[in-house]
């Protein structure tokens, strides 16, 4: 699974590469640094990266950090981002609906049918963590993540710590107009709360201790939320066409991993609904990805 995540993810680059040259859709090209404690990691994984290079010190991280490595790619500003791909799904003739008329217990075609009595030849389920209960799929787990906001213009790059000696997720991330998110948690099978004032701190505490510049800078606020992980030894994330009453196309479980993914995973399923479509004499509309 390791091989085909990163298939998708280098399937994706070139596509949010392109998306970061418009402003329109949120994304950004940032470098992005991977900083270390202890001397002589490898960073081979990241050699083939557009811009990579060896960083024996970077004058923002603080000096607990003998070097690292950093490389330049797409960052999206999550709320634009989103925006901009509703409004695609719209420009393409789809539509969007909301609302609990919406819901269905399982993917069954009389299920399906009940949504508003059309019967498609073909669905594709993304609906992530849900299909935990829908599918179902017992192998789905929620993953907890929490995020402090506090502003601090001067921060225009992203840095991870990756030898948190916690063993802590630590990172940096600017979002827009001096907005920086700090994170951040990676806590298996827990739900969604609010993040707790001691957590708070301790997120921002290791964030200041890799960049010091964030310290006493203006907390705007925090956020939770689930990353819709699949375990591994299920095979992680899930992408595949399953030949039931009502024909799906699977595309969930990924985790922390969805944007890295998305256009990978995107065009994989596309190919899968056209040959569908080819080998049952189904026709397709002209929209391509």
């Amino acid at each position: 699974m390791v091989a085909k995540a990163r298939a998708w993810a280098l399937r994706t680059l070139p596509r949010l590469q392109r998306l970061a040259k418009r402003k329109e859709t949120g994304i950004t090209e940032r470098r992005i640094y991977m900083m270390y404690r202890k001397p002589g990691s490898s960073y081979d994984e990241l050699a083939g990266l557009p811009g990579f290079r060896r960083e024996a010190t970077v004058a923002q991280v603080s000096q607990a950090f003998r070097g690292g490595a950093s490389y330049l790619a797409p960052q999206a500003f999550m709320p634009q981002y989103l925006c901009w791909l509703q409004q695609e799904v719209f420009r393409l003739g789809g539509s969007i609906h909301v609302g609990d008329d919406y819901k269905v217990k399982d993917l069954s075609a009389a299920s399906i049918r009940q949504l508003d009595g059309a019967m498609p030849k073909l669905l594709v389920n993304c609906l992530g963590l849900a299909s935990r209960e829908v599918v179902p799929d017992e192998a789905m787990l929620p993953i907890r993540g929490g995020l402090v906001y506090v502003h601090c213009p001067e921060v225009e790059d992203v840095f991870f710590d990756e030898d948190d000696p916690d063993g802590e997720a630590t990172y940096v991330i600017p979002q827009r107009n001096g907005l920086v998110a700090c994170g951040g948690l990676v806590q298996r099978n827990r739900e969604a709360a609010a993040l707790s004032e001691a957590e708070a701190a301790g997120i921002l505490g290791r964030c200041e201790r890799l960049l010091p510049a964030l310290r006493g800078q203006k907390v705007l606020g925090t956020w939770t939320g689930l990353r819709p992980a699949r375990r591994a030894e299920a095979g992680g994330i899930r992408l595949e066409l399953e030949l039931a009453d009502l024909p799906v196309i699977h595309n969930y479980g990924h985790g922390g991993s969805g944007l890295i993914c998305s256009w990978g995973c995107a065009l994989e399923v596309a190919d899968l609904a056209r040959n569908f479509a080819r080998e049952n004499q189904i026709p397709l509309p002209g929209a391509r990805l």
